[in-house]
């Protein structure tokens, strides 16, 4: 099951957005646009796309706008929100942990420089 919900009452799913069925092959979608002047649209659906990187969020320039995406199979996982940095490309807490332990690898070689 996803999230499905469009607009401005769609930025934060709840556990009162309608909710669809995906089936196998299948994946939940979150969609986000941000125009130049820092105004959000949200879009959350079940969809027949595959996910090639599930739990990734991928964003890109979009004439002056930034278009965010993710897709993910588990129940209920389009429920977050995206970041909006356009070139960002996020995969949850495994990056976050892979830049910890880059910087702290380099602390640690300029210390013993």
């Amino acid at each position: 099951m996803c999230y499905e919900c469009e607009g401005a009452d769609c930025d934060k799913a709840s556990m009162n957005s309608v909710l669809c069925l995906i089936n196998s092959g299948q994946g939940c979608w979150t969609d986000m646009v941000e125009t130049a002047d820092g105004v959000k649209t949200h879009s959350r659906k079940c969809s027949n796309t595959t996910c090639d990187t599930p739990d990734v969020e991928k964003c890109v320039p979009n004439g002056d706008d930034t278009k965010c995406s993710r897709c993910c199979n588990s129940n209920n996982c389009n429920k977050d929100d995206l970041n909006s940095a356009p070139g960002f490309l996020r995969g949850g807490f495994w990056v976050k942990v892979n830049i910890a332990i880059a910087s702290l690898i380099t602390y640690s070689v300029s210390v013993l420089l």
